[in-house]
Order: C-alpha cells, then structure tokens, then sequence
C-alpha cells in the first residue's frame, strides 16, 4: 500500500534513467510525451516514492535545444508593450510576496536573495523595493538574461547551472526558484546545493506544478488511446505532496508555509474525472516553423528599459492602488491543503534544518 497518489498504468518498465530520489530502476508506464518535436519519452513513476518522471531524462544538448524551441514557438513572438506588462507583473508579485510572507521571518533589510532561473528578473527587484539594502544574486543559464541583468538591476549575476560553487565565499537569507523545481534534471542535487547555499535557517521558496493536475490529461490521453502528448515545456518531473515531503526531509528542509493555489480548473469542471474526448495535439510544423530559427539575441532588444517603465508605473510600484490589484490579482486566493489532490500550483515557504 502506498501514500501517494498511483496513476493509472500500463505495466512495469525497466528505466534507461533510475529515479533521481530513491535510485530505483522500474516504475509504471504512465505516459507518453513528445519532448517538443525533440523526442519521445515514457513517463514512468516510481513505485517506491511515487516521483513521475520522463525516461529518459534528457541530456544537455537536448535540454538545450528544447529551450531553444520553446522561446521560437511562444516568448520570442511577443510585443514589446507585452512583454512589458509581464515584467510589471513580477515586480508587483515581488513586492506582495514580501509584504505577505517574507515580513514574517526578517525584520532586517540586509538581506541575501539569490534566484535561481528568475525570468526577468523583477521578481527580486519587487522584493528589493521592500526591503532595499537587500543584495540581489541571479544565477541562469542563459547567457544573454545574465547580461540583461547586469544591464538593468543593481545585482550580481553568474551564467551557469547552479551550484553552491558559484558563490563560495556567500551564504543566502534566502533562495527562490519559482517554476524551476519541474524544469530540473536533477532536483534532488538541485535542493542540496541550494541547503549547502543558505544560512542556517535560511529559507527555501519554490513554486512547481501539482503533478496529479500537470500530468492528468497526458495519462488519460495514453491509457485511454495509447497516443502520445505533444508536450510544450520543458517540464521533467510531476510533483506529488509526497514526493515533495521526501525531497525535502532528503536535503535537511522543514516546511514553514505549503499550500495548494489556482483552483481554476476545477472550478470549471476540469478536475480529475475520467476523460473520453481530448484536444487535438500541435502539429510539428507548429512547433518548430520551418523558418529559420529565431534567435534569442535577435528580440532580447525588446527586453530593454528604463527602471521608470517598470518601477514607477502606477498599478504596479505599490502604493495604495498597486497593493488594491495585488490584493484580487496576487494573493493565493482558494487555497487548499498541501495534500489536497485539486489546485494547479505548490507554494513552499521552507526552513534549512541545522543540527
């Protein structure tokens, strides 16, 4: 009997890739994903921990590429004003995650944030408005972004995967990695550089999808039709509760705040009920033209700007009336318990353990 969550499967499979929690070879057949027009993987979850994952797991030339793809086919054909508005969003979610959450553990404004894959990059400078004798680190790998940082925010800024390395002589108040945990080959290793990064006590803020609602309709699609799911995103691993609570106590991390959020779908009768009738799936022409391939060089122009466009723009530099939106557009509104199965997104708040 197990405490997660078992997929409807296909039979055991021999993995190419042992689970990167618990290092067991097998698991279920749970699904079939098309890497974007890359290549296909099984989806496979572990029997013993319950972490779904593709297998095999990518290497980097084909993480690479898939990120390559995945800018040409969604962020490289946005507008500037677009884009824009997106950067004044994070900056406002900064600020509301500081105000909500983050004055309940500092008092103290000398503080180091590290980001881990930040995007933008503004949702540190939001935070930064906060609590401004902060130190902001980035750390990406993408080349292009870490000139981009440089370029635009008081911060430093290293290209790269991330490993405790990067910064050796600096231990952080606090590390993010919003919408990254699902995107990394290795979270496992990923979560212990990130403990050995941090002060004692230092905090650990993640956000990633919830894996029951991530990976449902790529599992009725294949147990039902055997098809395979054109999958848009880099994403590598499904989260469970459980899976997160191993991962966590694995490293050394104690949860402060989990909740679930995003309760949309379900709202609208998309929950985990039994599917007949599916989408139809991007061709691969859609996913990757047969165009020449955008660069990310050739629109990260689009990227520039002046602090003004961002920080001083009425909705989002938090006075009063940036904290009324943050207040509807924000806040984790319909909020459920860590383990509820509904809800589209984790919130994790946790602390370093020391001995």
């Amino acid at each position: 009997m197990t405490d997660f969550f078992r997929f409807p499967d296909s039979g055991d499979k021999k993995r190419k890739t042992p689970c990167t929690l618990c290092a067991d070879d097998k698991g279920a057949l749970v699904g079939k994903i098309n890497h974007i027009a890359i290549n296909e993987h099984d989806v496979v979850q572990c029997l013993k921990c319950g972490l779904i994952s593709i297998d095999p797991i990518p290497n980097r030339e084909e993480v690479a590429k898939g990120s390559s793809r995945f800018y040409e086919t969604t962020e490289a054909k946005k507008e500037r004003k677009n884009i824009l508005r997106g950067f004044r969003q994070s900056f406002r979610k900064g600020g509301h995650f500081a105000r909500h959450y983050l004055k309940r553990y500092f008092t103290n404004s000398q503080l180091n944030i590290l980001e881990i894959g930040p995007g933008d990059g503004h949702f540190s400078q939001g935070i930064k408005h906060y609590y401004p004798q902060a130190e902001i680190y980035y750390v990406d790998v993408v080349e292009d972004l870490v000139r981009y940082y440089h370029g635009h925010f008081d911060c430093r800024a290293r290209a790269g995967e991330f490993s405790s390395d990067l910064f050796p002589n600096t231990k952080f108040d606090l590390i993010i990695m919003r919408d990254l945990l699902e995107h990394s080959t290795n979270p496992l290793k990923l979560l212990r550089e990130a403990h050995h990064s941090l002060k004692p006590d230092g905090l650990l803020y993640f956000m990633t999808p919830n894996g029951l609602e991530d990976l449902w309709m790529i599992n009725q699609r294949f147990t039902k039709t055997k098809e395979t799911t054109q999958l848009l995103r880099n994403h590598f691993h499904f989260y469970l509760p459980q899976t997160l609570d191993r991962l966590l106590s694995e490293v050394g991390f104690s949860k402060e705040l989990a909740f679930k959020f995003d309760l949309k779908g379900h709202q609208q009768g998309l929950g985990h009920k039994e599917l007949t009738d599916f989408p139809p799936m991007a061709k691969e022409a859609e996913i990757h033209p047969s165009t020449a391939p955008l660069k990310k060089c050739l629109s990260m122009h689009l990227w520039r700007h002046h602090p003004t466009e961002v920080k001083w723009a009425f909705f989002y530099n938090h006075n009063w009336f940036s904290r009324l939106c943050s207040f509807f557009a924000d806040r984790e509104r319909d909020v459920v318990n860590f383990s509820a199965p509904e809800g589209r997104q984790f919130f994790v708040l946790a602390k370093k353990l020391t001995l």
